[in-house]
């Protein structure tokens, strides 16, 4: 049921719900019955990792080349990541792809401060997680 070649097997739940939906009808409850508060991850400074399971989502499941949003949230988290890892040139190239795929994709404005060494990226995750959320 987990995909083991997922790197670091981040993100499986991701892709364990892309597969239940691909494979037939799921039924919604379209108002929250939970709410989830995010801490740290495992994968909180394992940006190569992030990287990699990223990449691997992408080329594994067409649904990202038919979803735009989708697609620029994946691109997002990569960009971010990449700039974590001191990456400029890697982090604003999928800035760039995420602004085109979806100019609203919220990942952008805290990636563009780490690419400039306005912030850390440590600073970024604290406050997502003090939020209860991820980047």
């Amino acid at each position: 049921m987990i995909d083991e070649a997922l790197p670091g097997s981040f993100a499986e739940d991701y892709d364990f719900m892309i597969r239940l939906l691909q494979a037939g009808h799921v039924s919604i409850v379209e108002e929250a019955l939970v709410t989830i508060r995010w801490g740290q991850s495992l994968f909180a400074k394992d940006w190569a990792t992030i990287v990699r399971a990223i990449d691997y989502l992408i080329a594994k499941h067409e649904i990202f080349s038919k979803d735009r949003r989708a697609l620029a949230r994946l691109y997002g988290q990569r960009g971010f990541a990449e700039a974590a890892m001191g990456n400029r040139s890697r982090a604003l190239r999928d800035v760039w792809r995420t602004v085109r795929l979806y100019p609203l994709e919220k990942r952008t404005s805290v990636t563009l401060p780490v690419v400039l060494g306005l912030i850390s990226p440590e600073r970024v995750m604290h406050w997502a997680n003090e939020r209860g959320r991820g980047i």
